[in-house]
């Protein structure tokens, strides 16, 4: 461990980035409006595993809007992301869930309200926790 510091203080730098059970720290609710009529984007995070269980309650859909969240994968060195698979299109609310696999390093959300009215909005709450999977859907 030369070089590092004492395994008390990476143990200590360990445990403030990351929460319960390992998963990293992440804003898990929001109100999101469509403003200029642009997608949204949640911050990137490590995958916990080949596949994942996520999860999103909508609490309240402002001036009737359709809620789209999709999911989107990439790997480290990639510059581009990939469009894993989506929730179904969120019109009321309600708790969805979505197993997807094959996901590469990096996740993130992204976030669509149509139609094009600026006022449409939603209060919503994604999952606190990516639950790994293993390639046969096997979820922890």
């Amino acid at each position: 461990m030369e070089g590092y510091g004492t395994g008390r203080r990476l143990r200590r730098s360990r445990r403030t980035r990351t929460g319960r059970g390992g998963g990293t720290r992440k804003i898990i609710g929001t109100t999101f409006f469509r403003m200029g009529g642009v997608a949204a984007y949640s911050p990137a995070f490590p995958r916990g595993g080949d596949g994942a269980n996520f999860t999103v309650q909508v609490f309240d859909l402002n001036d009737s809007p359709s809620f789209i969240i999709t999911i989107q994968h990439k790997n480290v060195a990639e510059t581009t992301w990939d469009d894993v698979d989506s929730f179904a299109t969120i019109m009321a609310a309600r708790v969805v869930s979505k197993r997807v696999s094959g996901l590469k390093e990096m996740v993130r959300f992204k976030y669509v309200i149509s139609p094009s009215c600026s006022l449409k909005g939603v209060s919503f709450l994604m999952g606190p926790r990516v639950r790994g999977c293993s390639a046969r859907g096997v979820c922890s």
